[in-house]
């Protein structure tokens, strides 16, 4: 189990990387998904590998659990308009609670999620 352990702690650290340097959206976004997936696995390993702790307030254990690993579907387009000051960023999905999109704003790139639409989550990464 540590050398698969050791495997995934590899993968994660190379997919990282090949996500900084990374420029096109679509290929971005895939990798972060499979960075999402490895690291949820080398969690998954972990947490088995390690012994269960006890407590003895029942209500703490369960708050600190941690919550499951959200699963996403790429969105692979989107358009995009901009000004000299500003850029507007078009994407087309129907269903969407405004209540449900979660935004992650950087210098150079923009992460879109859309929780529960039509039952499914979405996420859009945008980098420059």
């Amino acid at each position: 189990m540590a050398e698969e352990q050791q495997q995934l702690r590899l993968d994660l650290e190379e997919l990282k990387h090949l996500e900084s340097v990374a420029k096109r959206p679509r290929v971005v976004s895939l990798l972060s998904s499979e960075i999402r997936s490895v690291d949820a696995k080398l969690s998954k390993i972990s947490a088995a590998a390690a012994p269960p702790a006890v407590s003895d307030d029942n209500s703490s254990a369960s708050a600190s659990a941690p919550a499951p690993a959200l699963n996403y579907v790429t969105l692979g387009s989107f358009s995009w308009d901009q000004d000299s000051d500003k850029i507007k960023i078009y994407v087309f999905l129907e269903g969407v609670n405004g209540e449900k999109v979660e935004t992650n704003f950087q210098e150079t790139s923009v992460d879109v999620k859309f929780h529960d639409v039509q039952g499914k989550n979405y996420r859009i990464a945008i980098q420059s």
